[in-house]
């Protein structure tokens, strides 16, 4: 069986540290076969300079109408199987939480 891949799109705007403990977060995963996107709205508070370079992390700043419109702008830019969206300041409850969602869905 194939394994999935996930698109992890984080709306932002602003979000200073939030943005990083998220980003953090997802880094963390010991099953590698993510991306994510951050789609940032314009921040001008520099939390979107600050993010680690990284091969997953892709980062599209692009004004929007609203969450849900910059939603639909991080989704453009998926390629994974399936979508996780998480606000700035979430975070994955351990390290394995990717890894068991995969398996749920029987990897």
């Amino acid at each position: 069986m194939q394994r999935v891949k996930f698109s992890i799109i984080v709306v932002c705007l602003n979000a200073g540290g939030e943005l990083h403990k998220t980003v953090e977060s997802i880094l963390s995963q010991n099953y590698d076969d993510y991306e994510i996107i951050v789609k940032d709205g314009g921040s001008k508070d520099g939390s979107v300079e600050k993010l680690p370079q990284h091969p997953k992390l892709h980062v599209t700043v692009q004004g929007d109408k609203s969450i849900y419109d910059a939603m639909n702008q991080g989704i453009e830019e998926a390629k994974g199987d399936y979508l996780i969206f998480m606000n700035c300041g979430d975070w994955f409850y351990s390290a394995q939480a990717l890894g068991e969602i995969a398996e749920g869905i029987g990897e």
